[in-house]
């Protein structure tokens, strides 16, 4: 059965305006949560996004599959964060997975993994998404920040290599000189900062010769129990 979300909220309306305070907000509650959606359906749409991605790159990728993610969520509170994913999948296939014969002169399988998995308890959402490409290099990070001066030096000395590694984040970071249909533009994982950030969650970058990834830890606000 399907329901349209106006004739909820009209609903939800009528029963406050009908029923003492205590039932209507009880009733209310319920009918809220018929709104939420599994967080999962959120990034439904990354797995071919990520398979289109790297075919016009040259690159090839297992097929993308979502683990977890049966958390039922507010679309209108963490649809907005959803959508800045794509700098994350955009950044995994064109910065992380290598071309095939790359990946095999490497010794690697010719096709890259990239892997989307969530989990998590009824107060925060754990997400992470991670590919077995290219390590991510600190001091090449740390260079094009340099270069860019979206750090000083005397601030770079000071940090630590999950600290550079962390530079991705600034604003107007780009380790590519030309702008493209796919990267380029430096406000990519910027924009991802800042929605995490505006759910209250942190996000983590790291990366070892195993796998790159990058770690969500998001609050779990209005979430139905």
């Amino acid at each position: 059965m399907t329901v349209k979300i106006d004739r909820l909220r009209r609903i939800e309306q009528l029963v406050h305006t009908m029923l003492p305070g205590p039932e209507a907000k009880a009733i209310a509650e319920e009918l809220r949560k018929l709104q939420h959606r599994p967080f999962r359906e959120l990034l439904a749409m990354y797995p071919e996004y990520a398979a289109r991605l790297a075919e016009t790159s040259g690159k090839e990728i297992h097929p993308v599959r979502i683990a977890g993610g049966e958390q039922l969520v507010d679309p209108k509170i963490y649809t907005p964060f959803a959508r800045t994913l794509i700098h994350v999948f955009r950044n995994m296939v064109d910065h992380g997975i290598e071309p095939p014969e790359e990946r095999i002169a490497m010794g690697k399988e010719r096709r890259g993994a990239i892997r989307c998995e969530i989990s998590g308890d009824d107060k925060e959402l754990r997400l992470t998404l991670s590919n077995n490409g290219r390590k991510a290099d600190p001091a090449a990070i740390s260079r094009t920040a340099l270069a860019k001066e979206l750090v000083t030096p005397a601030e770079l000395e000071s940090m630590t290599e999950a600290e550079q590694l962390m530079l991705v984040f600034r604003d107007g970071f780009t380790t590519k000189r030309t702008v493209s249909g796919v990267s380029g533009r430096g406000v990519g994982l910027a924009a991802v900062r800042k929605a995490t950030e505006a759910l209250g969650g942190t996000v983590r970058f790291e990366s070892d010769e195993e796998s790159t990834r990058f770690l969500f830890t998001i609050p779990l606000a209005g979430s139905p129990g």
